[in-house]
């Protein structure tokens, strides 16, 4: 399996390093780790510190796999004063998965719930604390008022399936439970939190629930999406691509979808995202793709369609002429950045790393 992850060390785009700290949460819990020696804790450890929620967020997400005594000992001395609860949950699981025995002294007194607890331990260590999840708990959690706990068990099965190494377990997830969490907020809703939810609800459902119709998985009707929290919305034009048979029957309306300026530039990350990995090749909006592309300015979207017409070229002639032919658009010329590349073995990883910057490359 070869893939690649771009971690930003000075960048003007927040987005560019949020969507790095996602790519590096994402491959570790495929068990995919960039050798500790070769990681970057000093700027993970700035990250944890950023004004930008989204980066501070996947930042504290990363270090429950990525973490040494400098960032331990931060959360250690602060999770007790952070108000907001979500990020204390985080460096909860953070001492977690560093220091057991620590965790086992505090997490009575940090004001968590013992469900979110529950959750957290049991996502990143088989059995957590010996607690088996049963049809009693998620109810209790989809009927009762905590928000982090209905959080954390959307995160819980985005992720469980692949920190396990467990592909029968995606068939398994509570699609019912879970489609009720799509669907929390109304128009007028401004908790942050319940967008969070039903964002990683939808993403859940986009990993791991092979059978999926947008109709009966997700707990508003497509008319809507418009409607939604971009945070959510974003993940429903993801869902999108899953639905073959609705993408099938309406060919018109997804056509009107993609052109790069019709959708909003998180709506577009979404949609160009559920079309690389959702992994079907629809002849008929091979054309389209293309104008996508050759219209489209943001690096991320950028990279996702050329993956997608990568993976398809030999299907489609335009495609080829792209990936093959033609010069690959230039994007980040100004931008410095580590390009890690990994060819990962069976049990182990090889890991080459060159830098760019305005084109010139150094090894």
């Amino acid at each position: 399996m070869e893939y690649r992850l771009i971690t930003h060390v000075k960048s003007d785009s927040e987005e560019q390093v949020r969507y790095a700290l996602q790519n590096l949460f994402w491959n570790a819990t495929k068990g995919q780790y960039i050798p500790k020696h070769l990681f970057p804790f000093d700027r993970l450890k700035e990250l944890i510190s950023s004004k930008n929620d989204k980066v501070r967020k996947w930042a504290y997400y990363v270090t429950c796999f990525y973490c040494n005594d400098e960032i331990f000992n931060e959360a250690k001395d602060d999770i007790f004063s952070k108000k907001n609860e979500l990020i204390r949950s985080w460096m909860l699981a953070t001492i977690y998965t560093y220091d057991i025995h620590y965790y086992k002294q505090i997490k009575g007194d940090i004001g968590l719930s013992d469900n979110s607890i529950k959750l957290l331990t049991n996502l990143f260590h088989p059995n957590g604390d010996g607690f088996q999840i049963d049809k009693l708990f998620m109810k209790s959690i989809i009927d009762g008022e905590n928000i982090i706990d209905k959080f954390w068990f959307t995160f819980y099965y985005k992720y469980k399936p692949d920190i396990e190494r467990n592909t029968i377990y995606k068939g398994e997830i509570p699609t019912d439970y879970i489609r009720v969490l799509t669907n929390l907020t109304s128009p007028t809703d401004t908790n942050t939190m319940l967008f969070e939810t039903e964002e990683y609800a939808l993403s859940a459902l986009h990993h791991n629930c092979p059978e999926f119709s947008f109709e009966k998985n997700v707990g508003f009707d497509i008319s809507d999406i418009e409607k939604r929290n971009c945070n959510p919305r974003k993940w429903a034009y993801t869902l999108l691509w899953k639905d073959r048979d609705f993408i099938k029957k309406n060919i018109d309306f997804i056509q009107k979808l993609m052109y790069a300026r019709t959708l909003e530039l998180k709506d577009r990350e979404g949609f160009a995202k559920g079309l690389l990995e959702n992994r079907t090749f629809y002849e008929k909006l091979g054309d389209n793709v293309v104008e996508w592309y050759l219209k489209e300015n943001d690096p991320i979207i950028l990279e996702l369609l050329r993956s997608y017409m990568e993976e398809h070229k030999m299907q489609s002639k335009a495609f080829y002429e792209q990936v093959e032919i033609n010069t690959c658009k230039n994007t980040e010329t100004t931008k410095v950045y580590y390009i890690i590349n990994s060819v990962v073995a069976k049990n182990s990883c090889v890991t080459n790393i060159k830098i760019e910057k305005n084109g010139e490359t150094n090894l």
